[in-house]
């Protein structure tokens, strides 16, 4: 008869030696998450939607006391670039109400595709947010610096160099969001490991 060796007999061994099994959440931290992460949704799209508000107002009413068209023309397409990009934020990005009663994977599930859905929105953003304001931009520019030529010395280098400035914020802009895709992206893998 064969004799067991000592290290068979030390429980800590033992237990040490046991596979183990990959870190899962219980269904109280999911939806914990899930509700911390739709509050944030709420609050990113209340910030949106004041701001797209004040930039509708401040340029309907330069709008309605600016006599040339194409500085009107060039406001009215800011206008609508800016309703555009609200009513895309609304349908790409506004959160969702959590499944009342869910297991588990339910609960997972729903998470996930927010998640994604949100990831998906913030790594397109030239698409749909910053794209749609160019246009208006790029006319009330030119037609400001139509206006104002003769009057103002080196109009035309100023208008440059402040879209220059407007699109170097963009270029952040679309950084930062795609920094926050890839965050997102990390909560997903997490979620995924989390439920094997």
């Amino acid at each position: 008869m064969s004799n067991p060796s000592s290290e068979d007999n030390n429980p800590k061994q033992v237990w040490q030696s046991q596979p183990t099994e990959g870190v899962r959440m219980s269904i109280v931290e999911v939806h914990a998450k899930a509700s911390t992460f739709q509050r944030k949704i709420w609050g990113r799209n209340l910030r949106e939607y004041i701001a797209a508000a004040i930039v509708v107002l401040f340029f309907g009413y330069r709008f309605a006391y600016t006599s040339d068209p194409f500085i009107r023309a060039g406001m009215a397409l800011i206008i609508a670039g800016t309703c555009y990009l609200t009513w895309q934020l609304h349908v790409r990005g506004s959160s969702r109400e959590l499944p009342k009663e869910a297991g588990l994977s339910s609960f997972i599930d729903f998470q996930r595709s927010q998640l994604i859905r949100q990831r998906d929105m913030l790594a397109h953003i030239w698409s749909w947010y910053l794209g749609p304001l160019v246009p208006g931009l790029v006319v009330t520019m030119i037609a400001i610096g139509r206006v104002t030529a003769g009057r103002v010395p080196h109009i035309w280098l100023l208008l440059a160099l402040y879209l220059g400035i407007v699109f170097a914020v963009f270029f952040v802009i679309d950084r930062l969001n795609k920094r926050a895709a890839r965050g997102i992206q990390s909560q997903i893998d997490e979620l995924d490991a989390a439920s094997r």
